[in-house]
């Protein structure tokens, strides 16, 4: 962000203002300030979103979307599952990890397996 803001500026909107408000007071700003962007709010333990229209905002429950999401990328790595008892095991390449559902234990395979493969490893 410039040091000086055009607030004189007749095209800014509401939204663009706001986002170089939290700025400015020093809050973690991420996002666009045209269309959506979020503030984190440590105190409130809560994100907020500011958006033009609610068609620009989709929320991906951790439980739903994002463990479908774990499981299709375990399977395109070639993942294998053993159930013993409570535990699942999910193994991917040389990777061996156990959790507590399949998409818990595909979740830290994958995670392992990135750690050991990345190219920053």
């Amino acid at each position: 962000m410039e040091n000086t803001l055009d607030i004189d500026n007749l095209d800014l909107t509401t939204l663009e203002m706001l986002y170089h408000m939290h700025q400015l007071d020093g809050v973690a700003v991420v996002g666009d300030p045209a269309h959506a962007f979020a503030t984190y709010h440590a105190d409130k333990k809560a994100l907020y979103i500011f958006a033009e229209s609610p068609d620009r905002v989709h929320m991906v429950a951790h439980q739903t979307d994002s463990l479908f999401w774990v499981l299709k990328s375990a399977q395109e790595e070639g993942a294998s599952f053993n159930v013993c008892g409570d535990k699942v095991i999910c193994v991917v390449s040389d990777v061996v990890a156990e959790g507590v559902s399949y998409a818990d234990a595909a979740l830290r395979a994958i995670l392992k397996y990135k750690q050991i493969h990345s190219p920053a490893a």
